[in-house]
């Protein structure tokens, strides 16, 4: 027993030497927004597939992706960019400077912008709401003149705000929340703190995520795919479908407005290879409804998506990152 004390003891420290904290999209449960990243957390990203390199990741005493090293010449910060979204927003997938909100940030900070990454992994445009609503009143915000709000929408979004709704309950200030029904497992909570478990962890995902991916995805993209094209065309769900990722898009917007800010909508379409957009036109849509500014993705994105999308894991590349922070940057700064 001491002889194994020691060298758990040793292999902690070796790990915490090498800053080698493995985890892979950390998630707590939440009692507000379901559930949120852990606090004043700092990890280091790996791909269980390898597409990716190790690199570390920090998250603020917000629960909040911490970009801000990102930005080397800071201006005074009197305006903010807050990107509001889901794992393609919080982007575990790639470095600081690479994230969609990293590339914003790296070409307004000097201006005196300060960015503010919100995405959180498997959020919907219910728990983005809750979640933007809380760091509001964290942060005590009282105006957002001359700031932007920028939502990023997902092709799962419209069923996660089905599946989140079941859950909707009002506190005590007579607030929607939506607390959460699960707790972490005893190797989770170990990995929150002991690097060694974090690389037990790590060992687990991997192992899981490579059998689910034993039989390859040998889809291609074709360019002339007539399917994906309708798929991306016309909005084929009911109102009734749509009522709830409506209802929360227009709060968060009525909310940005109320503070006296500008709040822009987007979505990140599927890749081709690995399926059919049928939400894409949906949000489009929605967007036309509300009178609210749609920025739609640049045209090559699908093109060639094996540029900008990595082959296994579904999320974006640091290219694919890059390509829609600058096309943002384009709307905000024009």
């Amino acid at each position: 027993m001491v002889s194994l004390g020691i060298s758990f003891l040793l292999a902690e420290l070796i790990l915490r030497f090498l800053n080698l904290g493995y985890n892979h999209s950390p998630l707590n449960p939440s009692q507000t927004s379901h559930h949120e990243h852990p606090k004043n957390f700092l990890f280091t990203a790996y791909s269980p597939h390898g597409e990716w390199d190790n690199f570390n990741i920090r998250i603020n005493e917000l629960g909040n992706r911490d970009i801000g090293r990102t930005c080397t010449h800071r201006g005074n910060p009197s305006k903010s960019i807050i990107v509001l979204g889901d794992s393609f927003v919080e982007a575990f997938q790639v470095a600081d400077k690479d994230t969609i909100a990293g590339v914003i940030e790296q070409a307004t900070c000097s201006d005196g912008y300060s960015i503010q990454n919100l995405g959180v992994s498997s959020y919907s445009p219910l728990l983005s709401y809750i979640h933007f609503r809380e760091y509001i009143k964290s942060k005590n915000v009282t105006s957002l003149n001359g700031s932007f709000v920028v939502q990023y929408l997902y092709s799962n979004d419209i069923g996660g705000d089905m599946d989140y709704h079941k859950l909707l309950k009002i506190n005590s200030t007579g607030e929607e929340v939506v607390p959460s029904t699960y707790r972490l497992t005893p190797l989770q909570v170990a990995s929150r703190s002991s690097y060694v478990f974090r690389l037990i962890r790590r060992a687990q995902l991997t192992s899981q995520e490579l059998a689910k991916s034993n039989k390859k995805n040998d889809k291609k993209a074709d360019l002339a795919d007539q399917s994906y094209a309708d798929s991306i065309a016309k909005c084929d769900l009911s109102d009734s479908d749509l009522m709830l990722t409506k209802k929360y898009i227009r709060k968060t917007r009525d909310m940005v407005e109320r503070l006296g800010g500008a709040y822009i909508l987007s979505a990140i379409p599927t890749d081709p290879r690995k399926g059919k957009d049928t939400q894409y036109p949906c949000y489009k849509d929605l967007a036309k409804q509300l009178n609210i500014r749609f920025v739609s993705y640049p045209s090559k994105l699908i093109a060639n998506p094996a540029d900008f999308y990595y082959e296994k894991d579904i999320h974006l590349n640091p290219s694919g990152n890059r390509l829609l922070g600058s096309h943002m940057l384009k709307v905000i700064i024009e």
